[in-house]
C-alpha cells in the first residue's frame, strides 16, 4: 500500500488556516481545526520559530490529543541577536478525528505550528535530514514513500516547490512547510523568500507501511478459516 496524503489543518488562527501562531511564547495549542481520518497511519507535527535573542527554544515537545509526538530533528541558524529554528516531529498511529495539537519550550519565542497526517504510512527515521544557510532539503524518498519538510527563516513568506502545507510571515520571521507523495532516490523541497538569510530546514522520509494486515476484511477472512476446521 503506498503512502497517500490524508488531511492538514484547515481552521488554525493563520489567516489561512494553515498553521497556528504564537508571539513571544512558551506554548501553542490549537484545539480545533484539524482532523485526521478514520485511516490515517502517520503525523507529523512542524514547530517554525524565531527569537530576538541568540537563543534557541529547548526543551521542545510536542503532542497529539495527549499522547507525545517523537523522533524529533530540530536544527538552528544564529546570527547576532536572531535565531531561527525549525522542528519536525511524528506519530504512527495517531488518534483520529478532530483533536488538539499542542507544543511547548523553554526560552520565549514567535512560532508558527502545523501538521500532516498520511495513510499507508509509517516513519523512517534513517531518512531525516537538515540544512542550513540553504533554501533547499534533499530527502531520501521511495516511488510509493513520501517526504515532509519545514522551513523557518528571518524574512518574508516562502512559496514553495513541493505541495503547500502551510506558509506564513505575519510576524517577521516566517517559515513553510511541503510535502511530495513519491519520487526516486531524493525530492527537493525549495523555499523561496525575497528576504531574510537565517534559514533552518528540517524534513522527515516516510516509507509504505508494512506488517500484517489488521482490517476488517482480514479479520473476517480469519473468522471464515476458522468456522471451516
Amino acid at each position: 500500500m503506498a503512502v497517500a496524503f490524508d488531511a492538514k489543518p484547515t481552521a488554525y488562527n493563520s489567516s489561512d488556516g494553515l498553521n497556528q501562531e504564537a508571539v513571544g511564547a512558551t506554548s501553542c495549542t490549537a484545539t480545533t481545526g484539524m482532523t485526521a481520518g478514520g485511516s490515517a497511519t502517520t503525523i507529523v507535527g512542524m514547530l517554525s520559530f524565531s527569537s530576538w535573542v541568540a537563543a534557541a527554544p529547548t526543551n521542545i515537545a510536542m503532542t497529539w490529543d495527549s499522547a507525545s509526538l517523537g523522533s524529533g530533528l530540530t536544527i538552528s541558524s544564529t546570527s547576532g541577536s536572531q535565531t531561527s529554528t525549525s522542528s519536525i516531529w511524528s506519530k504512527e498511529s495517531p488518534s483520529t478525528g478532530a483533536k488538539t495539537l499542542a507544543s511547548s519550550w523553554t526560552t520565549a519565542q514567535d512560532v508558527y505550528m502545523s501538521c500532516i497526517t498520511f495513510t499507508g504510512s509509517q516513519r523512517y527515521v534513517s531518512g531525516d535530514a537538515s540544512n542550513t544557510q540553504s533554501a533547499s532539503i534533499a530527502i531520501n524518498t521511495t516511488s510509493d514513500g513520501a517526504t515532509v519538510a519545514n522551513f523557518a527563516i528571518d524574512g518574508n513568506t516562502p512559496t514553495v516547490s513541493q505541495t503547500k502545507i502551510w506558509a506564513e510571515a505575519p510576524n517577521n520571521p516566517g517559515g513553510g512547510g511541503s510535502y511530495a507523495i513519491g519520487g526516486s532516490s531524493t525530492t527537493t523541497h525549495t523555499f523561496t523568500s525575497s528576504a531574510g538569510s537565517w534559514r533552518s530546514l528540517v524534513g522527515v522520509q516516510l516509507t509504505a507501511k508494512t506488517g500484517t494486515l489488521t482490517n476488517s476484511f482480514t479479520r473476517q477472512f480469519a473468522r471464515v478459516r476458522a468456522s471451516n476446521y
